[in-house]
């Protein structure tokens, strides 16, 4: 048996291995959780234990193709635009979760109001649309974590 954890990294305990010595995203967030989930690793200290921070909350993902939106919600090509136009000042997907106030799900929220209301069916209908092989292609971290698991319980 093997144990992993899919945690958003940006709700970490104050306390959480290696979170009040560790440089908080300057520049590479990607740098930046693999420290946090080898302090974490190390704390747990079990040879089954595989850690995982999510490094962007589920939204991220929804931003490896904003056009999928269009699943869910009618007449939101404006808001699909202002979403690529938002992905693109990025190196990647897993770099927009930068704030509470900036995070994927207020980015889509302030231009889809609605998708407040149906996060539970609006999310995993257009992440589906998408599908994980462009979501692995755009969230190398999220990639990397599965390609671990995979190779591990071959």
């Amino acid at each position: 048996m093997w144990i992993t954890t899919l945690i958003d990294v940006y709700g970490l305990p104050g306390d959480f291995p290696a979170l009040a010595d560790t440089a908080a995203a300057a520049g590479d967030p990607l740098a930046y959780v693999r420290r946090l989930e080898e302090a974490f690793g190390k704390d747990i200290d079990a040879p089954r234990f595989i850690p995982h921070l999510q490094l962007h909350e589920f939204e991220a993902m929804l931003f490896a193709d904003p056009d999928a939106l269009t699943v869910a919600f009618e007449r939101c090509a404006g808001a699909v635009a202002a979403l690529k136009a938002i992905s693109a000042k990025f190196p990647s997907v897993e770099h927009i979760d930068n704030s509470p106030r900036t995070a994927p799900s207020k980015r889509i929220i302030e231009l889809i109001p609605a998708y407040a209301g149906r996060k539970a069916d609006a999310g995993p209908a257009i992440a589906a649309r998408i599908g994980l092989p462009r979501i692995r292609q755009k969230c190398r971290h999220l990639d990397g974590w599965l390609r671990q698991l995979e190779q591990t319980l071959r």
